[in-house]
């Protein structure tokens, strides 16, 4: 399976693709939905978190893009969801 680190901004869909890919994928997945104020690691904990997901082929969640750098997590795509700010305002009320 091909490793992916999906990042989207709130109001995006998010919640049916998890919905997906929790029914094919439940056991690769790693949920991370950190606030961006939570998201500054060092180096050593990126090597940490990179042992603990050796076993997950997913990242999904909201967090910054530079949280997982791509030199200690290669050979993972990135994918995002993006959406226009006015309906994505709109939704709100």
């Amino acid at each position: 399976m091909e490793k992916f680190i999906i990042l989207y901004t709130p109001k995006c869909g998010g919640t049916s693709v998890s919905f997906q890919l929790n029914q094919h994928y439940k056991d690769c997945i790693h949920y991370d939905y950190k606030r961006p104020e939570q998201n500054n690691f060092t180096i050593e904990m990126f090597k940490t978190a990179k042992g603990y997901l050796v076993n997950k082929n997913i990242i999904f969640g909201h967090f910054i893009y530079c949280k997982f750098p791509k030199l200690l997590f290669k050979g993972y795509n990135y994918i995002t969801f993006i959406r226009d700010p006015f309906s994505r305002a709109i939704s709100h009320f």
